[in-house]
């Protein structure tokens, strides 16, 4: 998964969080490009070739929040971040549902 490798390398820059990224998929098709885990907590990153799909991307980060906290019994933390990775795009932007959506090119090389 090529988005994987560029997103570990990014944050091999951060001591321990690079080999702490995952995928997720459920029995139902609900599937997340990267889950990244750092000292107790969580993110989740959906990428997307362009910000014309930030849409779908996010639909997927909440469907994962929600499907997480809905078990009060597994005391599951909610996510530190969620995010729309991008390759085409011109700035980076919180949305109303407090998905952020960043252009590739926002992260440096």
């Amino acid at each position: 998964m090529r988005s994987k490798a560029r997103v570990c390398v990014f944050l091999s820059t951060y001591g321990g969080i690079d080999d702490s990224v995952h995928y997720f998929r459920d029995e139902k098709g609900l599937e997340v490009d990267l889950i990244v885990e750092h000292d107790g907590r969580w993110g989740a990153i959906e990428v997307k070739l362009s910000d014309a799909k930030a849409d779908d991307g996010a639909r997927n980060l909440k469907a994962l929040e929600k499907k997480v906290l809905s078990n009060p019994a597994a005391q599951n933390a909610a996510p530190a971040f969620l995010a729309v990775v991008v390759g085409k795009g011109n700035i980076a932007y919180t949305r109303d549902d407090g998905v952020a959506v960043i252009p590739m090119a926002a992260l440096g090389a």
